[in-house]
């Protein structure tokens, strides 16, 4: 009887170490769940920080982009204004050459057409010619 109820004895005080090292673990494991909490928290409140950051400094490049584009419309409006200005010019410089030419061809075409009437004259006289000496003969 001695024997079984040291046996009982033993087994109640094995259960009760049992039961302390488990609380422990579970302790230690509540420990362990808050300190994560708290490192989660922690990063995530850098984590939003520094993507507040990031979304600021986006924001500021986009503006700098935006005045870019904006500055670069400018200048292309501007030199589009000082290529059509070169092409009115230019335009203009060929009306005016157009003209010189058109002078030219009648100033051409006025010699030719006298040329062609003085050549006229000529053989004109040469047929005459042919015709007197053949009604002399």
């Amino acid at each position: 009887g001695h024997v079984v109820g040291g046996l009982i004895g033993a087994g109640k005080a094995v259960g009760k170490a049992s039961l302390t090292v488990i609380k422990a673990y579970i302790d230690a494991l509540k420990l362990a769940f808050k300190a994560t909490c708290a490192v989660a928290q922690f990063t995530g409140k850098v984590a939003a920080k520094a993507t507040g950051a990031v979304f600021k400094g986006a924001a500021h490049v986009v503006g700098h982009v935006g005045h870019a584009m904006k500055t670069v419309s400018k200048g292309v409006a501007h030199v589009g204004r000082h290529v059509g200005h070169a092409a009115k010019t230019v335009a203009e410089g060929v009306t005016h050459i157009g003209s010189h030419v058109g002078h030219a061809a009648k100033t051409v075409g006025g010699a030719v057409t006298e040329g062609v009437a003085h050549v006229g004259t000529h053989v004109g006289s040469a047929a005459k010619t042919v015709v007197g000496a053949g009604l002399e003969a």
